[in-house]
């Protein structure tokens, strides 16, 4: 048997998938700049951070880093 290569709607879960990434990013990038202007305002506890980074991964984290890294005057990509 060969297997049919053309499937109606094959692929479709890709923009799907890189929308719920960009969400992500998003997501880091927002719980970084509360984090900041909490910690600007002195209200952010010295372990808040740690307990924050703990809890992300993948395009979580790299938008809450992304974020931190150009506050603190890094790179910028």
């Amino acid at each position: 048997m060969q297997a049919n290569d053309y499937a109606p709607g094959a692929g479709m879960s890709a923009p799907v998938c890189v929308a719920g990434q960009a969400l992500q990013v998003i997501d880091g990038e927002t719980t970084a700049r509360d984090y900041l202007a909490r910690l600007q305002a002195e209200q952010a506890d010295p372990g808040e951070l740690a307990v924050i980074v703990s809890m992300m991964y993948g395009a979580t984290l790299y938008g809450f880093a992304r974020v931190i890294e150009k506050a603190l005057g890094g790179r910028h990509v």
